[in-house]
């Protein structure tokens, strides 16, 4: 399944994204798409974390160990501050978010300095929210792929350089192993919903 959501971080929106297996950032080059495209991706980051809490303690302490100053810290921060509180959930968190699912695709990249601060994000997310967000396809700016698109005709259909990079952008992703994105306790149950639902409705079943 795959779902295109909308644009801005609405709770409809983190959670569709955060539910998701594979988690596809679209950016170009302009500070907006990236800024915005970050915001989005570390209000997901944020709900998984708080989601990860197994009780009103663990709860307590991630709210606690976020912060409340104006700069608000990193998520390498607050595992720094959780670990030696609870071992336990900080390991949880760092190895969730290390199989977070994260891929940039480069849109509408026209010369290297289009490239480079794209690839600029993958070191940045990886710093400052502790998941891996490799660039894994860069679309260069075509005038007939914009002008096929104006014309609803099948650009990504043709035997061009278009077409075979969705290609192999797709191949990429239906190679994945999903076992590994998913984790061994979402695995065991072949399940595909996040745990933290699965927990509510264990709650609202018994």
């Amino acid at each position: 399944v795959v779902i295109d959501v909308g644009a801005g971080a609405s709770f409809n929106v983190v959670d569709f994204v955060a539910a998701a297996d594979h988690k596809l950032l679209v950016l170009t080059p302009q500070l907006p798409s990236l800024h915005n495209a970050y915001a989005l991706l570390k209000a997901c980051v944020h709900r998984v974390v708080q989601r990860l809490a197994l009780d009103d303690i663990q709860q307590r302490l991630i709210d606690s160990a976020l912060g409340h100053e104006s700069k608000a810290r990193t998520i390498a921060q607050l595992l720094a501050v959780l670990q030696p509180l609870d071992a336990g959930l900080a390991d949880r968190i760092a190895a969730t978010l290390a199989r977070f699912g994260v891929g940039i695709i480069a849109n509408q990249v026209e010369t290297g300095a289009d490239g480079a601060a794209l690839a600029r994000m993958s070191p940045l997310i990886q710093d400052h929210l502790a998941t891996p967000a490799p660039v894994i396809a860069t679309l260069r700016r075509l005038p007939a792929l914009s002008g096929g698109l104006r014309a609803g005709t099948g650009t990504l259909a043709g035997s061009d350089d278009t077409g075979s990079l969705f290609r192999k952008l797709a191949l990429r992703l239906l190679h994945t192993d999903l076992s590994v994105l998913r984790g061994a306790e979402r695995t065991a149950t072949q399940s595909t919903l996040p745990l933290w639902i699965e927990r509510e409705v264990a709650v609202i079943e018994r």
